[in-house]
């Protein structure tokens, strides 16, 4: 799967504080070979579910994060997604489908900060969270707390790049 900046809406969002980091909250379970399991045991060599089946992790970036984070009410973002209330980092890259009525197949990443609506999706006040940020030699996307979450291929070697807050389309 590769993601790619596509018209104006591939743009530095003002509303993305700098150092937004688009890590997965201590706590958050994602699906892996051996099931459900918090991101925190995550670690390279581990088999994660993805989108596109099977496969290796390959990185995880930890970092205790102090920065905005977003409260999501459970299946605020469709059935069971989250699966309950959480809180993420507020940059979290989470995939939407069927995009600003541009069809069914239409896929963004938008980092949840864009999603805030006050109500479902509420910006919480500044916080420290650990975060991880998984890897795999390809651009993947996980499920995290039953949100399909995009994460970066191995070919992003720093922390820039989560960094810049932008929307990408498939």
């Amino acid at each position: 799967m590769s993601m790619i900046f596509a018209d104006n809406l591939a743009r530095k969002s003002d509303c993305l504080d700098e150092g937004t980091f688009h890590g997965i909250a201590d706590g958050t379970r994602i699906f892996t070979s051996k099931g459900l399991q918090p991101v925190e045991t995550l670690s390279a060599g581990d088999r994660i579910v993805t989108l596109e089946g099977m496969r290796v992790l390959r990185r995880v970036w930890v970092e205790d994060h102090a920065g905005p984070i977003v409260r999501v009410r459970a299946s605020t973002l469709g059935s069971q997604q989250p699966s309950r209330d959480m809180t993420f980092s507020a940059g979290m890259p989470v995939v939407m489908r069927q995009w600003r009525g541009r069809g069914p197949r239409a896929t963004a990443v938008v980092p949840l900060l864009r999603l805030v609506d006050g109500v479902e999706i509420c910006r919480g006040d500044e916080a420290v969270l650990r975060t991880y940020t998984l890897q795999f030699d390809t651009d993947q996307v996980v499920y995290a707390a039953g949100l399909e979450v995009f994460c970066a291929g191995i070919g992003i070697e720093t922390e820039a790049w989560y960094k810049r807050g932008n929307i990408f389309l498939s």
